[in-house]
């Protein structure tokens, strides 16, 4: 099927979509406590259930049988003591999944009417919860994997990824510049963290395995199709769609494509639309989520990426067993990131008009591209349970393509464009601190995020900034040194005696050092706002001040003031902006475009009282690039 025949988005902007089941599939929750137990005539075509405790469930096998039942099978395939142990540990972080032995799919005719047998077995005691299946569709568009060449040192080596968060088309090769990584922060979120050591699992429509920037990234002993239960995840024709979220969560910094916001985690894919085998009882997605829980990942933090929505742009949630099994997964550790479909429609409202019980999840939406602002997209999805949001633009979402393993396609978007660049987030945060809960990682995400311009009624969270979420993950300001690119002996060094409280025009010394001493190290202090500030280690509460006022273009001495203030203010906030070649520049939050400028000329031998020109420049150039010592 090509892209075009997917229908991933409602036809314009306002229009609605009639929800779409499967033909005779009804799944359904029983109350707790009842763990149905299978039987029937024949051992390969079970027509009834009793509870556990041997009750016979009449008025359930009475409806089912009116409707000319033909199958009843468990929902889930993990084993009974396996849930119970799982939902114990989930009750330590306060979540109360529920057991996924009371679910169970019953499979009629196709010509039967899902909707009125749902609706019996709802007003049965011991029935949960019961409704018809809906249909799956791929919240977005994405590309295929191969083996390839080791990661490099710098993201920022990769074509695609540009150096700014305009679009802008490369007139070559037709393909625009992945200019989302710098309008979420993460490039200057790498200086910090690669997502190394963390798994995404993306439950997915297949995934190119071979492609060029996901092969080496992709772990091949945790490849699985849900669907059939064996590996091959490159079956169907939307290999397109994981091939694509993969590169934009993952994508190896190998210089040949594009970077991923989590260019060193771990790819799981994972499908779960169809695959080369006869399908396995149960719900593959619901069974996917089950299988990231229970994988072994050898230690490693594991992200649910989730890429599914309804028949009817809905939030895929509303399936029960999908609802219980990411309650359970995140009560066991692993952070689920879901789509919230591409409906223009409330997200917390089912199919049919139902509110869906909550999970917990992050539930991401999708904005559209535009030079300055960030807006929902018209078709995201909406309501109080989306977290955050990210680029998601249909006409400008670069990724990697399933066409060949070398191929790159522009217009990916929709939700499932911004999932992945969550999850990639997520990434770098558990890279950061691997102890964040999941509740934890949802709520930095959302709170350090900014606003979203949106209609009334219709929220989708804040505006993902993957450098303030870093920031904030920190578990504790790290010490480090400021070293200069451009001369190798000299640091920075902030000489803050008598500097007991805020002076307007600051006070102190900032100036250069041979090597690091006391005086020469620093900690990046996370702000609420997301910015840094940069305080002495030698002397408590006095951080580095930059008044960059008349530096308006470069000159060679540079220009402004840097020294030191006591607290933080407007003028001792700044941004850590990573460069292509791997280095940083400070860059002030009150003076746009101004950097810290070191001057080291000289400096060749420890000095009492340093040496050296430490201000300000417009722009980066070699005086103004860092790297960041942990001493």
């Amino acid at each position: 099927m090509s892209d075009a025949a997917l229908p991933r988005f409602p036809s314009q902007p306002g229009a609605t979509h009639a929800p779409a089941y499967e033909p005779g599939v009804v799944e359904v929750q029983f109350r707790e406590g009842s763990l149905p137990q299978i039987g029937g005539p024949a051992a390969n075509a079970p027509t009834h259930v009793r509870a556990q405790n041997g009750l016979a469930f009449h008025g359930f096998n009475d409806i089912v049988q009116k409707y000319g039942v033909s199958a009843i099978t468990p929902t889930f395939r993990t084993p009974h003591h396996e849930v119970a142990a799982a939902m114990a540990t989930a009750l330590t972080q306060g979540i109360d999944a529920p057991h996924l032995g009371n679910f169970v799919t019953v499979v009629f005719p196709e010509t039967v009417d899902v909707h009125s047998v749902a609706a019996e077995l709802e007003k049965l005691p011991e029935v949960e919860r019961a409704v018809p299946v809906p249909k799956a569709l791929p919240p977005s568009v994405v590309p295929p994997p191969r083996a390839g060449a080791p990661p490099s040192a710098s993201p920022f080596t990769d074509p695609l990824v540009g150096t700014s968060d305009q679009a802008v088309v490369n007139p070559a090769t037709g393909l625009e510049n992945q200019w989302y990584l710098y309008r979420i922060r993460a490039t200057n979120a790498w200086a910090f963290a690669t997502g190394k050591n963390v798994v995404i699992a993306d439950i997915d429509w297949g995934c190119r395995t071979s492609h060029q920037d996901l092969s080496a990234q992709i772990d091949a002993a945790h490849t699985y199709n849900a669907y059939d239960g064996g590996n091959d995840v490159t079956h169907g024709s939307s290999v397109f769609h994981g091939t694509g979220v993969l590169g934009l969560a993952g994508a190896a910094a190998n210089g040949v494509g594009m970077a991923g916001v989590a260019y060193e985690a771990t790819l799981w894919p994972i499908q779960s639309d169809s695959g080369p085998g006869p399908a396995l009882p149960g719900n593959a997605w619901a069974n996917a989520i089950e299988w990231v829980r229970t994988a072994n990942s050898g230690g490693r933090r594991k992200i649910v990426n989730l890429e599914v929505q309804t028949g009817a742009f809905g939030n895929y949630e509303e399936l029960p067993s999908v609802n219980a099994a990411i309650k359970l997964a995140i009560g066991n550790g692993v952070v689920v990131c879901v789509a919230a479909g591409n409906g223009d429609r409330d997200a917390t409202i089912s199919d049919a008009g139902k509110p869906i019980p909550p999970t917990g999840s992050i539930l991401v939406g999708a904005t559209g591209y535009d030079p300055a602002k960030n807006a929902r997209a018209w078709f995201s999805n909406f309501g109080s349970t989306v977290v955050v949001s990210a680029p998601g633009d249909t006409s400008h979402d670069v990724t990697c393509d399933s066409a060949s393993d070398t191929a790159y396609r522009n217009d990916f978007g929709g939700t499932s464009g911004a999932t992945p660049k969550v999850s990639g987030a997520v990434a770098l945060l558990l890279s950061v601190d691997p102890t964040l809960t999941h509740a934890q990682v949802r709520s930095i995400l959302n709170a350090t995020g900014s606003a979203v311009q949106t209609e009334p009624g219709k929220p989708v969270g804040t505006f993902l900034n993957v450098e303030a979420a870093v920031h904030r993950a920190q578990p504790q300001p790290k010490t480090m040194a400021i070293h200069s690119v451009q001369f190798p002996n000299a640091d920075l060094r902030m000489d803050g005696r008598g500097v007991t409280q805020p002076v307007a025009a600051g006070g102190g010394v900032v100036n250069c050092q041979f090597g690091v001493g006391p005086w020469e190290k620093f900690q990046l202090v996370p702000q609420p706002d997301g910015t840094v500030a940069i305080g002495s280690v030698q002397y408590p509460n006095v951080f580095l001040r930059m008044d960059g006022r008349g530096v308006t273009h470069a000159v060679a001495a540079g220009g402004g003031v840097v020294n030191c203030q006591f607290t933080v203010g407007p003028w001792e906030k700044f941004h850590l902006v990573t460069q292509p070649d791997g280095t940083v520049a400070i860059g002030s939050v009150q003076f746009p475009n101004v950097f810290l400028r070191l001057d080291g000329t000289g400096v060749t031998q420890p000095n009492a009282n340093g040496s050296g020109v430490v201000n300000c420049q417009f722009g980066v150039g070699p005086w103004e690039k860092f790297v960041l010592v942990p001493v």
